[in-house]
């Protein structure tokens, strides 16, 4: 009696063409999935960009007038127009100073989480 006819033949070659299709359909999906997942970040940290490069004139315009409105408002209290705009020039150097030296490590900090974490990224 011969032992190979009583053990049916599996065919294995179809089967494994088949796992190494699923697995490339696998890769397929995973790249696509990839893909469409750095897109949507990128689009989010873009439009997180634009939002704020949009905002930033209309602060500085805010900003603007309410110096000439202080400057003005100085010149008539002193008396002289271009003490109060001195005045408020100074003060405006000052204050400038302090954010640059004390908070330009928490600018850069905050900065950098919010652009990480528009990528998916968790930072503390």
């Amino acid at each position: 009696m011969d032992t190979n006819e009583s053990v049916p033949k599996v065919e294995t070659i179809p089967h494994i063409e088949r796992v190494v299709q699923i697995f490339i359909e696998y890769l397929e999906n995973k790249w696509e999935y990839a893909r469409l997942s750095l897109t949507e970040k990128g689009a989010t940290a873009s439009s997180s960009a634009v939002g704020f490069l949009v905002a930033i004139p209309f602060v500085f315009i805010v900003f603007l007038f309410l110096n000439l409105g202080l400057a003005l408002w100085l010149s008539d209290k002193v008396g002289s127009l271009w003490s109060g705009f001195i005045i408020v020039a100074v003060v405006n150097l000052i204050l400038l100073f302090i954010l640059v030296s004390l908070l330009k490590p928490l600018i850069q900090k905050k900065i950098t989480q919010l652009f990480l974490n528009s990528f998916g990224h968790d930072i503390k």
